[in-house]
């Protein structure tokens, strides 16, 4: 028998029998074990996977019935010839993944993807990455489609015409699709499954926390680049804020424009708000914040002795700043991609899930300083 890693089988709320069923046709399926040779028997099975013996006894009934394997009276259980023909469900990840980039494994859309692919492996199936920056792309999805290809998972940009032309190519072969898109509805790809984190959430949770500290001074900022995704967060900020009691009149949103994202000028923001009354800051994501961070130490403002900040992602910066953050959960969005491929929707059926996100609390928020900046008194609105 070839020697294969295993890994014991996770029981996260799918029967654990037909999770390790899918697993074994994969590994029989691309080669594991070659035709002929002995296979796990109950005992084995039940000792390699971590699962009950009935459990193990029903997956080799699976196998046994699919044609994968066979059982000889008195010999054991053997892998049958038609095994290594048997058609693993295969996904494929459609991505503009620059490769040279050197902050590349710290976007949404690379961590969106490995999650997918160790997600599908996890459950017996094969995932292929089509990368739009690949000048070979093209030929690579033309190979999976003509081996069979079972679904896609579709990440931004969208409008490119590359990408186009794979919308295209996937719609005229029938392949079901599942895209994920903060911002809205993909153009011709309605009849596809959309995925989003909660922007607006975002904004809320992270708001909510500095209220819950005692703030009440708090600024939104964003920048002029962001998509609506940086409007989004804001929205969600204006929410927690008037929950609060405290009104348009008094909250405070600031967009700043790519030319003031100087040092020099995030330094007079930073004093700005510090005159303004501002005891804390709620950034659109962990960038902006690292940013004005690393600002405040020109402005010698500490965080949170002075100001508290949180940001958005939960990237490597947020760790090493310690800075308090709302993760967006790549993990559960490809995992909420992968079950929608599983079992996809009707037409007319709801096409959209949003994946909710988590508030990451480091070091960078605190209560209201002791002696916080004069301003005027906040009076709630009614």
């Amino acid at each position: 028998m070839a020697t294969t890693a295993h890994v014991k089988t996770r029981r996260n709320g799918r029967n654990s029998a037909a999770r390790l069923a899918e697993r074994l046709r994969y590994e029989l399926g691309n080669g594991h074990f070659a035709p002929g040779a002995r296979f796990f028997s109950n005992n084995t099975l039940a000792e390699a996977f971590g699962v009950s013996a009935p459990t193990a006894s029903k997956v080799l009934d699976d196998l046994c019935h699919a044609g994968l394997v066979e059982r000889v009276h008195g010999s054991g259980t053997f892998v049958t010839e038609n095994a290594t023909r048997h058609q693993v469900t295969t996904y494929a990840v459609v991505a503009w993944l620059e490769t040279s980039h050197p902050r590349l494994r710290l976007t949404e859309r690379y961590q969106v993807l490995a999650d997918f692919e160790r997600a599908s492996t996890m459950e017996g199936r094969s995932c292929r990455v089509v990368n739009l920056d690949d000048d070979n792309h093209a030929d690579t999805l033309d190979a999976l489609l003509a081996k069979g290809l079972d679904g896609a998972l579709l990440l931004s940009p969208f409008e490119i015409p590359a990408m186009q032309r794979v919308i295209a190519k996937l719609q005229e072969s029938r392949i079901p699709m599942v895209y994920w898109s903060d911002t809205c509805p993909v153009a011709g790809l309605e009849s596809a499954f959309r995925l989003q984190f909660d922007s607006r959430q975002c904004g809320r949770i992270a708001t909510e926390h500095l209220l819950a500290l005692g703030h009440r001074r708090i600024a939104g900022v964003y920048r002029h680049h962001d998509e609506s995704w940086g409007q989004e967060r804001m929205d969600g900020y204006c929410e927690a804020m008037a929950r609060a009691g405290i009104g348009k009149r008094q909250q405070i949103i600031e967009e700043i424009p790519d030319e003031d994202m100087l040092p020099s000028r995030l330094v007079a923001l930073l004093q700005r708000l510090r005159a303004r009354g501002c005891t804390a800051i709620m950034a659109s994501n962990d960038a902006l914040a690292h940013e004005l961070m690393v600002a405040g130490r020109a402005a010698d403002i500490r965080f949170p002795d002075d100001m508290s900040i949180t940001g958005v992602d939960n990237h490597d910066e947020a760790i090493l700043m310690g800075l308090t953050t709302i993760e967006l959960p790549a993990r559960d969005m490809a995992r909420a991609g992968l079950d929608k491929l599983e079992h996809p929707v009707e037409p007319g059926a709801e096409s959209l899930a949003t994946v909710p996100c988590q508030l990451i609390v480091r070091t960078s928020t605190g209560p209201v300083p002791v002696k916080p900046p004069a301003v005027e008194t906040i009076v709630p609105e009614r």
